[in-house]
């Protein structure tokens, strides 16, 4: 088992659960597809 990622998968899990509970996973899957559109920038620090 790999121990790695696992807060990471735990923060998810509790930030989703408010959506899921409120909005279902209809809005959830809207909220993931929002972001998912959002751009990737990376700053780059000199």
């Amino acid at each position: 088992m790999i121990a790695e990622g696992v807060s990471m998968i735990t923060t998810k899990q509790n930030e989703w659960a408010s959506t899921l509970r409120t909005k279902g996973i209809d809005g959830l899957t809207q909220q993931l597809q929002a972001a998912a559109k959002q751009p990737i920038t990376l700053d780059q620090k000199q």
